[in-house]
């Protein structure tokens, strides 16, 4: 049987930007992060008091966040299926263990 996972952190290039992604199983949670040392934050991004030319940047970079985001809600929800699928059969072979016990 294949473990339960706790954490993935996940790399997505977009455009050739490049976000990393925390995905928290237990707690039900995707974050944007960043990792210095081996050590990973959340990531806090500033868009204000830029100059006019980091715009079309900024706008490549939302919309890798937004790429980022789906891809990892749809690696949380895969997991999350496969892990329901694994209690639900635990559940039935343990009813079906107890009817055959009495």
């Amino acid at each position: 049987m294949k473990k339960n996972k706790i954490v993935d952190i996940v790399e997505i290039i977009h455009n050739g930007i490049k976000v990393l992604v925390k995905i928290d199983y237990i707690e039900n949670k995707i974050s944007l992060v960043e990792e210095y040392k081996g050590v990973y934050t959340n990531k806090k991004w500033v868009f204000a008091e830029r100059g006019v030319e980091f715009m079309s940047s900024w706008i490549d970079i939302l919309e890798t966040q937004e790429v980022a985001i789906e891809e990892a809600k749809e690696m949380y929800e895969k997991e999350l299926a496969r892990t329901s699928e694994i209690k639900e059969k635990v559940i039935l072979e343990k009813h079906l263990y107890l009817n055959e016990a009495v």
